[in-house]
């Protein structure tokens, strides 16, 4: 796959539990890794384009009494659509930067020009495998999330997310025909409507 390609597909989900999630992973795609992830994504605006600083940290635990977490981590990420149609495939560049804290990205980011827009809070259920296709293999991370803006859960979300990952071995060919075959699929099993065609910057920001 292109490594600077995001071939992937956002579903509302409203009312999808990710108990429903696991079952379907579990009866189809028994080895998989699962992470829990809470994070912040903040938008800046540098120059006309949108940049995302994500925080995000995975959950340890599993549920009961204290939450723990995995240190945080910190990823840039810009991105341009390809299509006005279409949010399916767009240009995407991450730069992970590890550790580093949000007031040094911050810090950057204001040393560059960038003026900082808005931020959402977003927790996550990530499922994500490896499977055959021919001679080559796809890696698939399928994403159930609720966002709201940040420290304003009234406005609350929920979305299912299907990404053919960058890294997976398969072309882009291969990688865009094996997208339609999860909306197809996913539509089916879980009742979905048709993928959304606007992103959540895009979605949240504010007018």
């Amino acid at each position: 796959m292109d490594p600077h390609s995001e071939v992937e597909a956002k579903f509302e989900a409203t009312g999808l539990l990710p108990s429903q999630i696991q079952a379907f992973m579990d009866e189809r795609f028994s080895d998989h890794t699962f992470r829990r992830v809470t994070g912040i994504d903040q938008f800046w605006n540098v120059g006309g384009k949108v940049v995302r600083a994500r925080f995000d940290r995975e959950r340890l635990d599993e549920g009961v009494g204290i939450c723990a977490y995995a240190p945080e981590t910190t990823c840039l990420t810009i991105k341009a659509r390809k299509s006005a149609n279409s949010l399916l495939d767009r240009h995407e560049v991450d730069l992970p930067v590890g550790t580093i804290s949000a007031f040094t990205v911050s810090e950057f980011l204001e040393m560059l020009g960038a003026e900082y827009e808005s931020a959402l809070n977003k927790e996550y259920w990530v499922w994500i495998f490896t499977y055959p296709i021919g001679e080559t293999t796809a890696t698939v991370c399928l994403a159930l999330y609720d966002v709201c803006r940040f420290g304003d859960s009234s406005n609350k979300r929920r979305y299912l997310e299907i990404e053919i990952e960058k890294h997976s071995e398969c072309s882009d060919e291969v990688g865009k025909a094996e997208l339609q075959f999860w909306i197809g699929l996913l539509k089916r099993v879980f009742t979905l409507e048709d993928p959304v065609n606007v992103s959540l910057y895009e979605l949240y920001k504010t007018p």
